[in-house]
């Protein structure tokens, strides 16, 4: 497990996180930009490999900016498990008298 500060660090990134997936402007901003990418993609004639590539790689982009987000989400959810789980060890040890 981490340490206290950094558990607290992840699950705050993590409601943030999750704050900014449930948004509906950045849902729309996202799904705006992806589209975006793939009608310049579709409107490329065949010579323009690298344009297209560029156009491929940028749609991508969106998805993995997703991705991490649900990442962090998912952290902060881990980091509330572990912190909840140090705070009933610390009540534990101090109901046995450990401490």
């Amino acid at each position: 497990m981490q340490p206290e500060f950094k558990l607290h660090q992840d699950i705050k990134a993590g409601d943030e996180a999750r704050a900014l997936l449930e948004s509906k402007l950045l849902k729309e901003c996202f799904a705006k930009l992806k589209q975006t990418y793939l009608d310049q993609l579709l409107n490329t004639d065949v010579t323009q490999t690298a344009f297209r590539d560029k156009c491929w790689m940028a749609a991508r982009v969106v998805d993995v900016v997703q991705d991490h987000l649900v990442t962090v989400v998912n952290n902060g959810a881990v980091a509330k498990s572990d912190l909840a789980k140090l705070a009933q060890e610390a009540e534990r040890k101090k109901r046995f008298g450990i401490i």
